[in-house]
């Protein structure tokens, strides 16, 4: 669940997966895991588990083809 946190800018969370969601009035919103919200937001409030306190771990590049290695 998404909690408070302490910075110079306020209160932020981070998002914790990419998808899509909605707000209390039907707006449709794309999350994008690591984005940063404001923790007092009307969505981080009504979805707090698609939200957490800490960033999520590091995610490697990803590659449509193996890395070639120098010979």
């Amino acid at each position: 669940m998404a909690r408070f946190k302490d910075s110079p800018a306020g209160h932020f969370v981070y998002a914790v997966a990419t998808c899509g969601t909605a707000t209390a009035d039907g707006i449709g919103v794309v999350l994008r895991e690591g984005d940063v919200w404001a923790a007092d937001d009307p969505l981080v409030l009504l979805r707090p588990g698609l939200f957490a306190d800490e960033p999520p771990a590091p995610n490697f590049p990803r590659r449509t083809v193996p890395a070639v290695e120098p010979a």
